[in-house]
């Protein structure tokens, strides 16, 4: 575990000394700014129009969490999908690119402490990206007020959305993390993981045209319905096995490869 801490902090160091960080910082913010300028615009728009004619809106059902606040959430699943390549694309790639991943190997350090030292640094960093969209829900509770006059922001069910947010990017940094460890270049690695995140993005889409068993494989798959689940406010089985899946699953082939290349 001290080895395991002592990359970890290594790996932070690096990162927060390269500006790479601190860009993607910004264009999250930008990014998440824009949705929900966009979201909260929309809100006021159906606001107005169940004012107007509350025979067709029931103004009850409106409400911050589910029509601005959920919305962003699930959104940012895609701001992970499209991050989290550029994160871990110099975890194991750039110490191989350097000719410094000979040295790890004969360092007192097992490969399964650099795979995990590498990966906690990364899912920090990935989780401070996300701490970001947290100021949305934090900023409109100052304005929300429900009709009973309590809190217009349902914190539960937030709370259960970012969960549901954590571990896609704990899986989507397993992965990455995984393809760094294949190979020396950080451009390649960041190609592939992205290629490999934007599809388990977006192969529901696909299988909506699908039909039968390849239809239920491609909608299984789709990160964004598991996503959903939480974003609901609910913590279902299926959705929890399928983003510990891949977080397993990427450390597991990351110690593998890194145990491979070490006897090469």
């Amino acid at each position: 575990m001290r080895n395991t801490l002592a990359i970890a902090r290594k790996e932070l160091n690096i990162y927060f000394t390269t500006p790479l960080p601190y860009a993607l910082f910004a264009v999250s913010t930008v990014f998440m700014g824009f949705f929900l300028i966009g979201v909260i615009q929309k809100f006021q728009q159906l606001s107005l129009a169940a004012l107007r004619m509350p025979e067709l809106i029931d103004s009850s059902l409106l409400n911050l969490t589910d029509l601005v606040v959920l919305p962003c959430i699930h959104q940012t699943g895609l701001l992970v999908a499209l991050t989290a390549p550029f994160l871990s694309m110099r975890l194991i790639a750039e110490e191989k690119r350097q000719r410094t991943f000979e040295l790890l190997m004969t360092a007192p350090v097992r490969p399964i402490e650099l795979v995990l030292g590498k990966y906690l640094s990364g899912v920090l960093i990935l989780t401070l990206t996300l701490a970001l969209a947290f100021l949305a829900p934090a900023m409109l509770e100052r304005f929300a007020i429900s009709v009973d006059g309590q809190s217009g922001i349902e914190w539960n069910t937030v709370r259960v959305a970012f969960l549901g947010l954590f571990l896609w990017a704990s899986a989507a940094m397993a992965i990455g993390l995984f393809v760094s460890a294949l190979t020396d270049s950080q451009a390649v690695a960041a190609i592939i993981s992205l290629l490999a995140l934007i599809l388990l993005w977006s192969v529901g889409w696909m299988g909506q045209s699908a039909e039968g068993v390849v239809q239920t494989v491609l909608i299984h798959l789709s990160a964004p319905n598991h996503l959903m689940g939480f974003v609901q406010g609910l913590v279902r089985l299926e959705d929890l096995v399928y983003f510990l899946s891949f977080v397993a699953l990427g450390l597991f082939l990351s110690h593998r490869a890194i145990e491979g290349q070490r006897w090469t």
